[in-house]
């Protein structure tokens, strides 16, 4: 079974929003670099550093690496719902607290 059929199976056994309609840019890029790898090859690296976790960046801490960034994620967001029993700490999300 591939690293996307896993995920799938995975998803539906379990009723995860986060797997099937990922909302922060952070889980999508984790999942799509896992979807677009071959069966026994490394997962496609996302672009960027990874922060030490004595160095965090203030606000969100993939914002460094977030294709998405713009000046509010210097911040940190409210934790905000994004669908039924799905929520994302992310200002592309309304009521965030952009």
């Amino acid at each position: 079974m591939s690293r996307s059929q896993y995920l799938v199976v995975l998803a539906a056994v379990l009723g995860c929003a986060v797997l099937t309609t990922p909302a922060h840019p952070y889980t999508r890029a984790l999942l799509a670099s896992l979807k677009e790898s071959q069966p026994g090859s490394r997962p496609r690296a996302i672009p960027g550093n990874v922060p030490g976790l004595g160095g965090l960046p203030p606000g969100c801490a993939f914002s460094p690496r977030c294709p998405n960034r713009f000046e509010p994620c210097e911040r940190l967001p409210r934790l905000t719902a994004v669908s039924s029993g799905h929520v994302a700490r992310c200002f592309l999300y309304p009521g965030s607290g952009q």
